[in-house]
């Protein structure tokens, strides 16, 4: 990890945006620890050590806006901190009614408190990020959603033509899931997919012949496809939906429309060897039976609006009566923290949002694609890649800082 670092440090990127750029590259192998072995057994992968070594050098930079921050940063940086030591509340509470899953509870914890330092020290020290920055931070995405694909379809195709299996990989009653080292395979999918929208957003920035962007793009999209999740897929062309009908210019819209049809053909051809469907539509829209789950998620949340029913997956399946916990990470806060918690969380997310728009931060696009996918998984502040697009947002240089208040 030494040695990359300086390999990076080289190419004249300033050490803030070095350690983001490992973190970049991490991604794909973040799901197991250290030493190869799961993430649940010990949960200390390189994604997290670098993070750290990221907030530590953030704490150290002396921020040169520090003596003037705006009032809206001041109340950010409040929010913030009042996220950070209300994710006790959750702890204790699973720590006091069922001692059997706060393991379980901990682990939740610790990547809640990492998500949320990284990004209360991100809002306190600014914009520091510069376009060359940025630049190879994008390629860095992209790299690790290409190398991840590339994984994807040699296991797939290791496990279809020739009855090999490697990695992960899981068979339900009506597909065969393949989930790489991923744990979640709806939160992998939408990391694959972020990695091709962003391509597609910087198009221009690649600097690679038209037949390579096609054939990157293309890997990425038939490895998210073959996963077997919709998450991806069904999240990316609601979003490409509204980044086209956002583009300027009839011909714009008519290219974009095309690549829209040819992506749509791309991934129900590939999908088709995993889940195969006697009905496009009925796939898209089959609630899989949550619905009755996210009825029995409000009623729980419901009984505990305030301060919710405790951290930990297990605990909230056993409160649920053996039901799975929501596929909508919304709602499984508001069941887990209660209205407060969750409202600041996210607000976090929607400031970032309207900053990345007012500002026009491309990453705004990839933001919006995560927080749709967050509709169709339990716990999208686990999937890692969603900790780096924040960063993009918040520490890009072309990034201003919101006034919340009044004054002129």
């Amino acid at each position: 990890m030494l040695g990359a670092y300086y390999f990076i440090r080289k190419h004249n990127t300033s050490k803030t945006a070095a350690l983001i750029e490992l973190m970049c590259y991490s991604i794909p192998i973040s799901w197991r620890n250290i030493f190869g072995g799961s993430f649940a057994s010990l949960p200390v992968p390189w994604f997290y050590i670098i993070g750290a070594l990221l907030a530590l050098r953030l704490v150290m930079i002396k921020s040169p806006i520090s003596k003037k921050m705006k009032w809206s940063t001041v109340f950010l940086v409040l929010v913030q901190i009042s996220v950070v030591f209300l994710s006790l509340g959750p702890l204790a509470i699973t720590k006091y009614q069922s001692s059997i899953y706060f393991t379980e509870a901990v682990g939740q914890f610790i990547t809640l408190s990492f998500y949320n330092i990284l990004i209360l020290l991100c809002i306190a020290k600014g914009s520091l990020l510069e376009e060359k920055d940025m630049f190879r931070l994008r390629q860095a995405y992209v790299f690790g959603g290409l190398i991840t694909s590339i994984g994807v379809i040699i296991q797939f195709s290791l496990h279809y033509f020739g009855g090999i299996l490697i990695g992960n990989i899981e068979f339900a009653l009506n597909r065969v899931l393949y989930l790489f080292m991923f744990i979640d395979i709806s939160s992998g999918s939408l990391y694959l997919i972020s990695t091709a929208f962003m391509m597609i957003l910087f198009k221009n920035d690649f600097k690679m012949s038209r037949s390579s962007y096609i054939l990157t793009v293309g890997t990425i999209v038939i490895a998210t496809s073959i996963t077997s999740a919709r998450t991806g897929i069904i999240s990316f062309f609601i979003v490409f939906s509204l980044y086209l009908f956002s583009k300027k210019g009839i011909l714009k819209k008519l290219t974009g429309f095309a690549s829209y049809i040819v992506l749509l053909f791309v991934v129900l051809t590939f999908f088709s060897f995993v889940r195969p469907m006697d009905n496009s539509i009925n796939y898209v829209i089959n609630s899989s039976g949550r619905i009755s789950g996210y009825k029995i998620a409000w009623d729980l949340f419901v009984s505990n609006p305030i301060i919710g029913t405790g951290f930990g997956r297990t605990h909230t399946f056993h409160l649920m009566g053996g039901r799975a916990i929501p596929h909508l990470t919304f709602l499984q806060y508001l069941v887990q923290t209660g209205i407060i918690y969750t409202t600041l969380i996210f607000g976090i997310i929607f400031y970032a949002l309207i900053k990345s728009w007012k500002n026009s931060i491309k990453e705004g696009w990839v933001l919006l694609l995560t927080l749709v996918g967050s509709f169709f998984i339990p716990d999208i502040f686990s999937s890692r890649f969603i900790l780096i697009v924040m960063l993009f947002i918040l520490l890009n240089n072309k990034s201003v800082a919101i006034d919340l208040t009044m004054e002129e």
